[in-house]
């Protein structure tokens, strides 16, 4: 029998979501997460949301570079300027077994009214884990094969250019030294 609007609550649909999605203080303590985001970072919607830490303590927050994302880099501060209406960042987290995670976060201020700071953050986490490291992977073997194409033109150019030509012609190595200048021109 299907179930109209009435019977379908907030709680069902937030609990039957991949995405994790959760809400910060504007100290950035959790308030809320669901149980996506409960499986995203090992920790349970009480344990994320007891006590006075702040969202990075506990996630341990990392960009692509490995910097912290702790304190005053929090991608969440960014929406405490009026003028900006969300966020998105992907991040390196930490999980609860010390596992990590590369996660997108899309993060939406919750305001009083348009010209106060956020009050409340919500946040929606995605698991971006498998395209990173891919992504890294396709990056390392692009680099390898640029490395190894420019090594075969090496080759190709000392076998076959003008490295291979001897003569002892002053007027010659002048004319050779002449044809390398014009081969390094980009003009036709």
């Amino acid at each position: 029998m299907p179930q109209t609007m009435q019977e379908i609550t907030l709680d069902k649909i937030l609990a039957n979501t991949h995405d994790g999605l959760f809400v910060l203080s504007k100290e950035r303590r959790f308030l809320y997460c669901n149980s996506a985001c409960e499986k995203l970072t090992g920790y349970t919607a009480s344990e994320l949301s007891t006590g006075p830490t702040a969202c990075w303590q506990v996630l341990e927050c990392r960009d692509e570079h490995g910097r912290s994302l702790g304190g005053q880099l929090c991608p969440a501060r960014i929406l405490e300027d009026a003028h900006v209406h969300f966020a998105r960042h992907l991040m390196q987290i930490k999980t609860k077994n010390g596992q990590l995670r590369w996660v997108e976060v899309l993060y939406t201020p919750i305001r009083e009214n348009h010209h106060r700071t956020a009050e409340y953050v919500i946040g929606v986490m995605r698991d971006a884990t498998e395209t990173v490291l891919s992504n890294q992977q396709w990056k390392k073997t692009t680099e390898s094969l640029r490395s190894e194409l420019e090594s075969l033109r090496r080759q190709m150019q000392d076998q076959y250019g003008f490295a291979s030509i001897v003569t002892r012609c002053p007027m010659m190595r002048t004319v050779l030294e002449k044809v390398r200048s014009a081969c390094m021109n980009e003009s036709p």
